[in-house]
């Protein structure tokens, strides 16, 4: 019977565990063990193996909740993109929104209306590279060529491959209009460079690169005047990362905001000021949201606990506090329901819409209330209409 149990928990564990080398050797040992029981040798081995199973199924715990910590943070990167991606691509952001629609589903296939909106946001980024194009051509056939150039750089945001892009944007740059503009540019761009404006010179640079992409006269000069930029905005970056390793994020996002007064462009600094802005904004949530829960107002701290996690999924005891207030509001969920049914038969959808969300702010599972949800945001939609 023991042998038994034993062969049973060491197929488990061998399955289970993915590091070959542990599992190799933990097998192995298995199977040693079991050897010389068959042969009647001592109860040494039996302890031995007992400690390699006890060893074996602590690297399985472990891996189970490191497992579990990566499927919170995927689960949400995919809501945070999705989000993203919606608000992008209604304002009109389709190749941004598109960015985020395929991480999602890179991550999960079939999440919300993932395959749908990266179908529709194609089509719009299409419509959008074609309407460029067209105003570009316009341009062009009426002589202006720089206005013609913006469109169909802007094609090529778009939709890198549409059409004959790549080759109308060679042939205006050909032209004596927008080659004598591009000698122009790179000789102002020149003389800002000496005179040490680094700013000016390298703002002047991104427009004789409109002009002309491939000389290399103006990316020799680009080069120069980005090391002098970079070396100006390092002093400050340096320091932003030493404020931020001691979790100092306003000093860092100061020192960020001065590096990118001198270097604009400094990559580095907005990625860390970003950053900072992001634990600023965790910080000063997570304090009012202390705040709102010690007063009683327990929606108004859910939802500041609930940006919180959004942005930093394990911050403090953030997610204790959400799951308490979900706990204790539960209890008032069939009155919050109750109160939304009424408002919705008294036609006060407005307030009835109020009080669903309530409900499935702290079920979102509730599917009555989704559905009276539903229900009244449409009735609304058609008072309002018919009032106006």
């Amino acid at each position: 019977m023991t042998a038994l149990t034993d062969i049973s928990i060491k197929n488990c564990i061998c399955h289970k565990l993915k590091h070959s080398v542990m599992k190799d050797r933990f097998c192995y040992t298995v199977n040693e063990r079991q050897y010389r029981i068959v042969r009647g040798r001592g109860i040494r081995i039996v302890r031995i193996y007992r400690f390699f199973v006890g060893c074996a199924i602590i690297v399985v715990i472990t891996q189970f909740a490191g497992c579990a910590t990566v499927y919170r943070q995927m689960k949400q990167k995919v809501i945070n993109n999705y989000r993203e991606g919606i608000v992008l691509y209604r304002q009109g952001k389709y190749a941004s929104a598109l960015d985020r629609f395929e991480t999602v589903q890179s991550i999960d296939p079939e999440y919300g209306d993932v395959r749908r909106y990266i179908l529709i946001t194609k089509d719009a980024l299409s419509k959008k590279a074609r309407d460029y194009y067209d105003r570009g051509m316009q341009y062009k056939k009426a002589g202006e060529y720089e206005n013609a150039l913006d469109q169909f750089l802007l094609v090529m945001k778009e939709d890198p491959d549409f059409r004959d892009t790549k080759q109308q944007l060679e042939n205006i740059r050909k032209t004596p209009a927008i080659t004598k503009k591009f000698q122009a540019a790179l000789k102002r761009a020149t003389a800002y460079y000496d005179r040490k404006q680094y700013v000016k010179a390298y703002t002047v640079l991104l427009q004789a690169k409109k002009y002309n992409d491939k000389s290399l006269e103006m990316l020799s000069l680009s080069t120069k005047t980005e090391i002098a930029l970079n070396g100006r905005s390092l002093p400050y970056v340096s320091k932003a990362e030493k404020f931020y390793n001691k979790k100092q994020y306003a000093a860092a996002k100061s020192m960020c905001v001065k590096a990118l007064e001198v270097n604009p462009w400094d990559e580095k600094a907005k990625a860390l000021n970003e950053k900072c802005g992001r634990k600023l904004f965790v910080e000063r949530n997570y304090e009012a949201a202390k705040m709102k829960y010690r007063s009683g107002d327990y929606f108004a701290a859910f939802d500041l606990f609930a940006s919180v996690v959004e942005r930093d999924a394990g911050y403090r005891d953030a997610q204790k506090y959400l799951d308490a207030i979900r706990s204790n509001l539960g209890k008032n969920v069939p009155q919050y329901y109750a109160r939304g049914v009424s408002e919705y038969d008294n036609e006060r959808f407005t307030e009835a819409i109020a009080e669903f969300n309530r409900v499935l702010k702290i079920n979102p599972d509730h599917q009555k209330a989704k559905e009276y949800k539903d229900r009244a945001i449409a009735k609304l939609e058609i008072k309002r209409s018919l009032e106006n």
